[in-house]
């Protein structure tokens, strides 16, 4: 399908696979944008770091996690949260779009030059059944100098009331990690 666009005020098309479906603004490096599209690959989402001042792309990666750009909520960029040779975090963050499906966040790790897989926070609930992932950073309040926490737990919810819900844990993991600014290494 061909997309109309107006390009130096005229009139010009383009095929829409070529066309970014979501971008976000670095919040380090006004001059960055990342695209994010789809992939040759349909179980994988292409991710372009593109300089507006120089009109190129500066790094592309595709990566698994995201089946549907339909659940996509919003994509950030935040701090590096205390994580070493991290300039800043882009983070997808997807809903499930019914019961039983994955939502969460797919983080991305930026150097200022390169962006890598970091960590996909995930999770799906199904009718008072759930499981999730939660990450401590190092600048988190319960977070330690140079590790990431990695936090793993299912199980059944329902009580009472909303108010005081009976939580039964079915399993649960605590894992840490430390980064060497290419990916996690695990903390044995």
């Amino acid at each position: 399908m061909w997309k109309t666009i107006l390009l130096n005020g005229e009139k010009a098309y383009v095929w829409s696979p070529l066309i970014a479906r979501y971008a976000g603004k670095s919040n380090y490096d006004p001059n960055l944008l990342f695209l994010i599209g789809p992939s040759s690959d349909p179980l994988k989402t292409k991710i372009k770091t593109f300089d507006i001042e120089k009109k190129q792309v500066v790094d592309e990666i595709e990566i698994k996690g995201i089946r549907s750009f339909h659940g996509l909520l919003y994509i950030s960029s935040s701090a590096s949260k205390g994580v070493p040779y991290v300039q800043e975090f882009l983070l997808l963050d997807y809903s499930a779009e019914a019961c039983g499906e994955t939502g969460g966040t797919v983080y991305l790790a930026f150097d200022g030059k390169k962006l890598r897989p970091f960590f996909s926070a995930a999770g799906s609930g199904d009718g008072g059944f759930f499981e999730g992932t939660e990450i401590i950073f190092p600048s988190d309040p319960m977070g330690e100098k140079g590790i990431i926490h990695v936090v793993d737990m299912g199980g059944e919810s329902g009580g009472p009331s909303d108010f005081l819900p009976k939580v039964k844990l079915d399993y649960f993991t605590h894992k840490k990690y430390t980064w060497n600014g290419e990916k996690l290494i695990p903390i044995e």
